[in-house]
């Protein structure tokens, strides 16, 4: 009953501000600061948010036309951590960083900038890439886990230096213990399973398992669809469209119901971030589209933060210090607000 009255609020407002006129875009620019407006110490040089924004307790790294910049909280100060103009991406991993350098290397370093090291040369698995362009990796455990710029997933061992062909069809995932998460978008499933790390058996876990290519809009609604797998404190979240929802996986297989936005009309698709203990999720379709909401995984509180109407969901949302960022879809510029 609470969820259907917070609904029906946001709809009485939405077309009430439908009903005002042309003015309604720049109320909803009111939430958000641009990179030219904001007073943050940090944040006027970003040049990606989908490459490498990481915040990592005290510290922040992130790329800008001169490399990984770092930047320290408590003390206020930002200093050049990597110097380079061809950062790819990077990540975080067990106390050390690591980065993609033009598409050939990949190197890993301490948090404090010393002890850099060469962790792979992407040249030994390049036979394994069915697309030869890197477009993201993760390190989990013992491994770097290297995307291309399709759907085909390989696994190089750091200490062996073997690699293998480890997945065909990813296009989200996630990790939790010894098991990786996936969703299928190249073969169109829409289905995520579930691959254990060490025997590498396959279980499909949610959906049909069965190729979307040829079903007609109208059919749609017979079928699940699936699109964000997310590990935030050991635990498994997961979203579905048509209507979107949003789930937690306990780990006796049983599913538990986070937010469900069935009563909005044409809320199909959402796109999810984590920050700290918070998942962030925003509707991409629909009257409550661009309406950002905030779920504590620790307290359950549920709350709306924000409305937004210009952004890009190819290019996802961060959720780093407090700030929210997307890329505009009008000009693909770096936009941020506080929260």
């Amino acid at each position: 009953m609470k969820k259907f009255q917070r609904y029906l609020c946001i709809l009485i407002v939405f077309f009430l501000i439908l009903a005002v006129g042309c003015d309604d875009s720049l109320k909803q620019r009111d939430y958000t600061q641009t990179s030219q407006g904001s007073q943050s110490p940090w944040t006027d040089d970003i040049l990606h948010i989908d490459k490498g924004l990481i915040e990592n307790g005290e510290n922040i790294f992130y790329i800008s036309k001169d490399g990984i910049v770092k930047y320290n909280k408590r003390q206020n100060e930002k200093r050049l951590f990597v110097e380079s103009k061809f950062i790819d991406s990077f990540c975080i991993s067990e106390g050390l960083v690591y980065y993609c350098e033009n598409g050939t290397i990949i190197y890993s370093v301490d948090l404090d900038g010393k002890n850099l090291r060469i962790m792979a040369e992407l040249s030994a698995v390049e036979d394994l890439m069915i697309e030869k362009s890197l477009a993201h990796f993760e390190v989990y455990k013992d491994f770097i886990y290297i995307k291309s710029a399709g759907t085909s997933l390989i696994r190089f061992c750091m200490s062996t230096e073997e690699a293998e062909s480890f997945a065909e069809d990813v296009a989200e995932y996630a990790f939790l213990g010894q098991n990786f998460f996936y969703i299928d978008h190249a073969e169109k499933s829409f289905s995520i399973y579930r691959k254990n790390l060490d025997t590498k058996q396959t279980d499909l876990i949610r959906g049909d398992g069965i190729s979307k290519r040829d079903i007609l809009p109208e059919n749609f609604a017979k079928y699940e669809w699936f699109d964000n797998v997310i590990v935030l404190n050991e635990k498994l979240y997961y979203t579905m469209r048509g209507p979107a929802k949003l789930f937690r996986l306990e780990p006796d297989g049983k599913d538990v119901l986070i937010e469900d936005f069935s009563i909005a009309k044409d809320a199909e698709f959402l796109t999810v971030a984590v920050n700290g203990n918070t998942l962030y999720y925003v509707l991409e379709s629909g009257p409550l589209a661009g309406h950002l909401f905030a779920y504590d995984t620790e307290s359950g509180d549920q709350k709306e933060i924000a409305v937004y109407g210009d952004i890009n969901y190819t290019r996802g949302i961060r959720i780093v210090d407090n700030y929210v960022f997307y890329n505009s879809t009008v000009d693909n510029s770096i936009v941020y607000f506080r929260i």
